[in-house]
């Protein structure tokens, strides 16, 4: 298939080892196998891909096994497979029918090349799939393996056979479908149930830290290696040590019987000194056996633990999957929520929420039918993070939802630019964005700037709260409006009508650099006829310190601390509320407070301006002008009808605006979400 001239040469004066020739163009392995196949008129296969070799009674070896054998159901594989060129391994293959092999070796590996025969027949029925099409997913021979074994068929190895594979200098299939991070296929044989037969229940967290520990010292030097397994050796209960020592032993046992092998197999050297004739690398010289490594099937550490994932789900599928770092208190948070609410509303859906940090969710919801929590971050802790994406990603192929929607999570953007292609031919990928946070060097920064942009092509679209951040984006990064979507958040609580009292001022957001409340101090000098009550806590940051000191020292300050719900605190009655952040999107007290009907003093910093401007509200256009947020204040304490009037339009834009049926209309609206 696509032969090079040296290539079609080479093979054209060799005519005598084969009886017909066909030279194709596909450039596609799966394409050109199944042309081969509708070709031949023999009853089985010998696939072999050209820049490999094989060994000199393969096919002799293998027409007799399969003849002898009573099943005629077999995929047959050479015993070995012997790799060179760039790296010199020698692998043994596992017969399907040894008690060493575990159909779990499937799970995150391939056990076999492609290298296979077979019968025609078993082949023409389930031919290799064409992924090259397709995009994002590739290794056909893995799959063909995978979905061959979940039919019923077993996978032999003939007795003294070899493959000779090479790993070309230059990029190979196997090679640019890793670096594309090309992805194993859904296969039905991760679905069984006696796929799982042989899983190891509940992993030990230990033995999960031993192997990351294994897996730092294929990175890092040897003495880091040893200071990591140390302190994982000293924290572990004895049980684990045991478990572990039983493992080394294994180790240790079959690196020196394969290796004793390499050096003690007649046949291959044999076969090793006569191939050589063709590729002079193949000569069995000293130097080509110490360089030969002996590569053997570890236990799968991943299986256990998507094991334990797929105990936790139902049998339903989900057609909706939402990804989140976990479900708190935050606008975001209550979002997750208002999709989750809006797609139960929808006929002949059902929602699986996947939190993918490993934070304790406080907001969960546990009233929606048809509604499954996975808190995957929890689960896979004590995963490396590239473990975790492979998991989260496998979990998705195999669910095969028809829509995945990302809110926010770090772990699901990486999915959508590493494996977008892969999940765009199953799934609808959908993700929301709010607002940028900046640096302290006034860089914008956050998951849209990370993230956005390089999974922009594979996403059917992307939410925010608000229109004036969409409009940057598509401004800035040429994004189409028509990909872009606002829902505006809904306000659900009936908040008590205020009566303005004319000498009390609301505050309330978290106590964090970013929310501006160092301003607090100095405006409540310049109003001691006013009291403020200030509520919020400290979550992250821990500076402005003395802030909290001088405002816990003012009479005319009242610190809260942390609230419910906003109706708790507006019962005493207010004249005003001051949002003073740096940044924002929509934010949730900005819309209660303006559903409460309190005049609000605020910047249009972000997506703020989407709902306030100067004829509904105070703006204050100077964000570090103490005088400017005074100078509001006193409009409002000298004129409180006029701020009823304009609390009274924002109120009104609110309960037009931002209801839960109006969400749910949008989002229906949207292609492809439902």
């Amino acid at each position: 298939d696509n032969p090079t001239l040296q290539t079609k040469n080479c093979i054209e004066s060799n005519g005598a080892f084969y009886s017909s020739l066909y030279l194709t163009d596909f450039s596609n392995p799966s394409k050109a196998r199944e042309f081969g196949a509708l070709q031949a008129k023999g009853k089985y296969l010998a696939f072999l891909d050209g820049d490999d070799l094989f060994s000199q009674n393969w096919v002799l070896e293998a027409f007799t096994f399969i003849n002898n054998a009573k099943k005629k159901d077999i995929v047959l594989h050479p015993e070995y497979n012997l790799i060179f060129e760039t790296e010199h391994l020698l692998v043994k293959n596992l017969d399907q029918e040894s008690p060493d092999f575990k159909k779990l070796i499937l799970f995150e590996s391939n056990p076999w090349s492609a290298l296979s025969f077979v019968s025609r027949d078993i082949f023409l029925q389930l031919p290799h799939k064409d992924f090259a099409a397709v995009g994002g997913y590739g290794y056909e021979d893995w799959h063909w393996n995978c979905e061959t074994i979940a039919r019923g068929y077993i996978h032999k190895v003939v007795p003294k056979t070899a493959h000779f594979i090479r790993r070309k200098k230059a990029l190979s299939l196997s090679r640019q479908s890793s670096l594309r991070k090309d992805l194993l296929a859904f296969t039905s044989l991760f679905d069984m149930k006696d796929f799982w037969e042989d899983v190891e229940i509940g992993i030990p967290t230990k033995k999960l830290e031993f192997f990351n520990a294994f897996k730092s010292s294929l990175r890092f030097s040897a003495k880091e290696f040893l200071k990591a397994f140390t302190n994982y050796w000293q924290s572990m209960p004895e049980k684990y040590r045991i478990h572990i020592r039983i493992f080394a032993k294994k180790i240790i046992f079959f690196w020196y019987k394969k290796k004793r092998n390499l050096n003690m197999m007649p046949w291959l050297e044999k076969e090793l000194k006569e191939i050589s004739s063709i590729e002079a690398q193949l000569f069995p010289s000293r130097k080509l056996l110490a360089q030969t490594k002996n590569v053997y099937h570890l236990d799968n550490r991943l299986a256990s633990l998507y094991y334990e994932i797929k105990k936790q789900l139902s049998g339903v599928k989900p057609t909706h999957v939402v990804l989140a770092p976990a479900v708190r208190v935050g606008g975001a948070d209550a979002l997750v929520l208002h999709h989750i609410k809006a797609t139960q509303d929808y006929p002949n859906t059902s929602t699986l929420l996947i939190t993918t940090e490993a934070i304790s969710s406080t907001r969960l919801p546990k009233s929606f039918p048809n509604f499954q929590v996975l808190e995957l971050g929890n689960i896979c802790k004590h995963l490396n993070y590239e473990d975790r994406k492979w998991l989260l990603t496998r979990l998705m192929i195999q669910l095969s939802p028809k829509t995945i929607h990302n809110i926010q999570s770090p772990i699901g953007f990486k999915m959508f630019i590493d494996h977008g292609p892969a999940l765009k031919t199953h799934s609808k990928l959908f993700a929301s964005v709010f607002a940028d946070d900046y640096s302290d060097e006034g860089q914008p920064i956050g998951y849209t700037r990370e993230y956005l942009f390089d999974c922009y092509e594979w996403l059917q679209g992307i939410f925010s709260d608000n229109i004036n951040y969409l409009n940057e984006l598509a401004k800035e990064y040429g994004y189409s409006l028509s990909k872009m979507h606002v829902l505006y958040a809904p306000v659900l609580q009936d908040f008590k009508e205020q009566r303005l009292n004319s000498n009390r001022v609301l505050w309330a957001s978290r106590l964090e650099s970013p929310k501006n409340y160092k301003i607090l101090p100095s405006l409540a000098k310049l109003h001691p006829d006013l009291h403020f009550h200030i509520y919020g806590t400290k979550v992250l940051d821990h500076s402005n310190d003395d802030v909290l000191s001088e405002l816990r020292k003012m009479k005319n300050v009242s610190l809260k601390g942390a609230y419910n719900s906003f109706n708790e605190i507006i019962n005493t009655g207010y004249m005003a509320y001051i949002y003073s952040s740096y940044w924002d999107g929509l934010p949730n007290t900005i819309l209660e407070a303006g559903s409460s009907g309190l005049p609000i003093v605020s910047n249009i910093v972000g997506g703020i301006g989407d709902l306030i401007n100067s004829e509904n509200a105070y703006i204050v256009n100077d964000l570090d002008s103490v005088e400017e947020y005074s100078k509001r204040l006193q409009e409002i304490k000298s004129d409180l009808i006029t701020a009823s009037k304009k609390a009274s339009e924002v109120k009104k834009l609110i309960s037009q605006r931002h209801t839960a049926q109006q969400f749910f209309e949008t989002l229906k609206d949207i292609k492809g979400y439902f």
